[in-house]
């Protein structure tokens, strides 16, 4: 009867560890869609911006926003990526230089700066 209901708790807690492991996913999900809509639309106040910028989704859905057509939207990537601090961002900020935008390309040269990278 022990060994009977040992297997019933392992199986529920089983099933209890998948269950929280897909609600994470999908909350992971929720929180880089919501995050790159909020970048669409300008929302994120980047004064206000107090932490670093280092998880993936985040860095994936700034990254994904420097290639839109939309040079207002680059820009803005641009200015919060500057807070993420991160050197491995260098070769997709690179591009940019050649970008249409004068304000696209000035902001490019300044993130690249902070990092004494040439630009030329």
């Amino acid at each position: 009867a022990l060994a009977a209901s040992s297997r019933q708790l392992a199986l529920i807690v089983a099933v209890m560890v998948i269950g929280w492991v897909v609600i994470a996913w999908y909350v992971r999900r929720e929180y880089a869609n919501a995050f790159r809509l909020a970048l669409e639309r300008r929302e994120i106040d980047l004064n206000e911006i107090r932490f670093r910028i280092d998880d993936s989704a985040t860095l994936q859905a700034l990254t994904a926003s420097l290639t839109s057509p939309n040079a207002r939207q680059v820009a803005y990537a641009l200015d919060v990526l500057k807070s993420a601090q991160s050197p491995q961002l260098i070769p997709t900020v690179r591009p940019l230089l050649n970008h249409d935008s004068p304000e696209v390309r000035r902001k490019a040269v300044e993130f690249l700066q902070d990092y004494h990278e040439s630009v030329v």
